[in-house]
């Protein structure tokens, strides 16, 4: 359809009624509000309105400049004094999400695993009323504060815990190679005249450390005994005189690293046999503290709940801090639909009759305007793409229903099998059918649905059914290949039928070229563009529309087009490339600037549009034979195992199962990339420019659960 037409209303009411507007438009899920403190002279430049004392009243009759200069500092003194008290309850606020949404991830991690229905849609179902009357009673909000803050509390012990059994398994680990020593690690340190260095070296430097010689000192004057080896390291002790000891440490240390046991009253097993316990007994204290936490699992759908509540406050109190208030009075401002506006009006003043409300057209020059979409629901989940891109701006077009058969079509196109489409057709429905009717997912289950169809239908007339799969049928089943030879127009596997498919591949895309290339023609005519439309929209329609006719003429002599067309063709290519060297002659300073300019831009224009963007549509092409040849492959390489007796079959059905699999996965991703690719960079090019940002009306916006209004 077409991007929305949006209002701004500003929103005059008084101060104690702030926290009800705000749960009044969170509800209603209309409006998008916007900071507008910085912006209060915009209301009076536009209006002729000031904010008085009790309420409004008209510039005309405001008192004096000394009376206009002291309520501006008041509202200065007065924002200032709101934004700190707004302040510190977001920051309130914060600190409380944060204790909630931290017990509520450790209570999920040890709760029951969940299925694949609560994986699609994790959020808890509750009713409207019951969400609004949750834990009315501040004794019970406190209490599920208390039990939140206790499950972190006992988090962060076992996050201590952890890291200590961590630590000691890490000394488990450095002292098992020692256990061969029966004595106290203390009692090896040495004598008066001797010291006992303990050292690890890697395995390869050992015999480099072996045979190096130590300066000064000779061989006699120290001994080494292997403790023990692995395949990583081997450990050692050195007994030596006390005075060469520093040498001999130096010495290790370029090829390994020494150990220090001084004060280590214990014997290697002893060492490890201690930890071994302290190891387990912190084992058992986290799984008493993990018993406790499940025990609280009851609490885990009123932590949702609650987090969301407050979430939705902590937006409220965001909003409340972007309102402009002097005194009793609050204005708010946003953007809503036109069609929406009637309804809004209407039941905001019967709630709020003594609020004033102030419509105003979006100023281009001024306005950060947001963009909504108003298309059928049918055409709806194609906005997915769009969003991809981007959004237009204000003054812009919504592509999402030009693009929507295309995109669909060229999906299909390029996985282009008949069993795929089925397979995607019934995911869809599945999907469709298990979640909420107001479940975002539910828009890309519609996608999939759409997709699944079109590969359907293009793998019918291709003749592709997981790959060749109808010539494994049993004989019995043999009339479903008969039927669908019957419908399959286009044999892609032989080489006529490639060439034709590539011909469809190709004209499909000329087609979405020329659609492009129209829709500019269509902007620059409607917003009175005059220049753009002929120095660039024209032209670059005009060349790709009758180039293909007069090269199919004039070159490879198709004489079914009648001569007085062609003529027509011809005189709208020259004036085409007349009007590209006016542009280039018109933009460019220098004589042999605007010679050569004039050359490459036409050049450009019938290589670049007609050829590259044309020529780039047998992408569909590539993309729909090697999937078909891939599907073929997975089967024939099957059937190898089709001959191994008894278990021959189970095999042959595994591999077929396994490779379709892979085979929709991948050539699925490939076909949606590729869809988008053209959408992107051959359509949206000729047209479109996504400068925009989607509209966000103000709402409740809940993480965890899903408000069934029902």
């Amino acid at each position: 359809m077409a991007i929305a037409k949006l209002k701004k209303v500003n929103i005059f009411f008084l101060k104690d009624q702030t926290d009800a507007i705000l749960s009044f438009l969170q509800e209603i899920k209309k409006i998008e509000l916007f900071d507008i403190k910085n912006k209060k002279g915009i209301i009076a430049e536009r209006t002729g309105l000031k904010l008085g004392k009790n309420f409004l009243f008209s510039e005309k009759n405001e008192s004096n400049e000394n009376d206009r200069i002291g309520l501006e500092n008041q509202v200065d003194f007065e924002m200032s004094k709101q934004n700190q008290n707004i302040s510190n309850s977001l920051n309130e606020k914060i600190q409380l999400m944060t204790e909630l949404e931290k017990a509520n991830n450790i209570l999920e991690h040890y709760e029951v695993k969940k299925n694949l229905l609560e994986k699609l849609n994790p959020k808890l179902i509750i009713s409207k009323n019951d969400f609004n009357n949750f834990y009315n009673s501040a004794d019970k909000v406190q209490n599920l504060v208390n039990i939140a803050q206790k499950i972190n509390t006992y988090l962060r012990q076992l996050d201590v815990y952890r890291s200590k059994r961590v630590e000691l398994l890490e000394n488990m680990e450095s002292i098992k190679p020692w256990l061969n020593i029966k004595l106290r690690l203390d009692e090896i340190f040495g004598t008066y005249y001797t010291r006992t260095i303990a050292g690890i070296i890697p395995i390869e430097q050992y015999q480099v450390f072996l045979s190096t010689k130590i300066e000064g000192i000779e061989d006699d004057a120290f001994e080494i005994f292997e403790i023990n080896k692995d395949k990583n390291h081997v450990y050692f002790l050195i007994l030596s005189y006390f005075e060469i000891t520093s040498k001999i440490k130096e010495h290790i240390s370029k090829f390994g690293k020494i150990l220090h046991w001084e004060g280590m009253e214990k014997t290697p097993t002893q060492i490890y046999e201690q930890s071994q316990r302290y190891y387990d007994a912190l084992k058992r204290k986290e799984n008493l503290i993990i018993k406790f936490i499940q025990k609280r699992s009851d609490y885990l759908k009123d932590i949702k709940i609650f987090y969301d509540k407050i979430y939705n406050e902590w937006l409220k109190l965001q909003k409340n801090n972007e309102t402009y208030t002097l005194n009793n009075v609050s204005i708010l401002a946003g953007w809503i639909r036109e069609k929406d506006l009637y309804e809004f009006q209407l039941n905001f003043e019967s709630r709020f009759p003594e609020i004033f409300l102030l419509i105003e057209e979006p100023d281009f020059a001024k306005d950060d305007i947001p963009i909504a979409f108003e298309n059928y629901p049918t055409i709806k989940p194609f906005e997915i793409i769009t969003d991809l891109y981007g959004r237009p701006d204000y003054s812009g077009i919504d592509p999402t229903i030009f693009l929507s058969p295309f995109f669909m079509f060229f999906f299909g196109i390029c996985l282009g099998d008949a069993g795929y489409g089925l397979i995607m057709t019934a995911l869809a429905i599945l999907g469709k059918k298990l979640l909420p009717k107001k479940n975002s997912m539910r828009n890309i289950f519609k996608l999939l649905l759409y997709t699944g169809f079109s590969t359907f239908l293009i793998g019918i007339l291709t003749g592709t059914f997981f790959g060749n799969m109808v010539n494994f049928l049993p004989k019995n089943l043999y009339f479903i290949k008969e039927f669908l030879a019957k419908i399959q127009i286009i044999d892609t596997m032989s080489p006529k039928g490639s060439l034709i498919f590539l011909g469809f591949c190709l004209v499909f895309g000329y087609i979405h070229l020329c659609f492009g290339l129209f829709l500019k023609v269509y902007l620059c005519i409607r917003d009175k563009q005059y220049k753009d439309l002929f120095l660039y929209g024209l032209p670059a329609m005009f060349i790709q529309l009758s180039l293909l006719p007069v090269t199919l003429y004039y070159v490879l002599d198709f004489n079914f087009i009648p001569a007085m067309i062609i003529k027509i063709f011809l005189f709208l290519l020259l004036f085409s490339i007349i009007l590209i060297a006016v542009k280039q002659w018109i933009s460019n300073d220098e004589l042999m600037e605007k010679i050569f300019w004039c050359i490459y831009a036409n050049y450009s224009a019938i290589t670049g549009t007609f050829l590259s963007d044309t020529l780039s549509y047998a992408r569909l092409f590539a993309l729909g034979l090697s999937g078909g040849l891939l599907g073929l492959a997975i089967n024939e390489i099957a059937a190898v195992f089709k001959s191994i007796p008894f278990i021959g079959i189970i095999f042959m059905i595994l591999i077929m199962i396994g490779g379709h699999i892979f085979s929709l996965a991948v050539s699925g991703l490939g076909s949606f990339v590729h869809s988008c690719r053209l959408q992107y960079l051959e359509f949206f090019t000729k047209f479109f420019e996504a400068s925009g940002r989607e509209m966000k009306p103000f709402c409740n916006e809940n993480k965890y659960i899903e408000i069934d209004t029902e």
